[in-house]
């Protein structure tokens, strides 16, 4: 995977087709380190298919990495719902005050189900690392 992963990168940074940049999204999903985090929150912030957007922001939940807080806190204004969802949902898996206050700046979203996971999300992160972390 080591000698793969520039490619990887580049397909869900570059290619054309949004089920290829998917695939390679989900390639991502079990390989760590700042060049898998920095494509997906590339992806995060300049895919035009949501529901690439979406899986980017869940994989980055999984990483629990403080480099993805800046970008999951600007997906909270995703202009689509599935991606504010799992942008919320992905913040209450990396405990900080950045990410908190991030999720409370955004608890007036227009969509019921994303308010609620936002509100959830926060209130994880104000209970603790033990709650945020083990969230599914």
């Amino acid at each position: 995977m080591e000698v793969a992963l520039p490619a990887i990168c580049d397909a869900l940074r570059t290619d054309a087709s949004s089920r290829v940049r998917f695939r390679a999204a989900d390639a991502l999903w079990h390989t760590d380190g700042p060049l898998v985090v920095q494509a997906l929150l590339h992806a995060l912030r300049h895919d035009a298919d949501f529901e690439v957007r979406s899986y980017a922001a869940m994989i980055l939940g999984e990483k629990q990495d403080q480099a993805a807080i800046p970008g999951l806190v600007e997906a909270l204004s995703d202009p689509e719902p599935w991606v504010r969802y799992y942008a919320a949902r992905s913040l209450a898996r990396v405990p900080s005050k950045e990410a908190l206050a991030g999720l409370e700046g955004h608890e007036s979203d227009d969509v019921p189900w994303v308010i609620a996971m936002i509100r959830d999300a926060a209130q994880r992160l104000r209970n603790g690392p033990s709650a945020a972390v083990n969230q599914r």
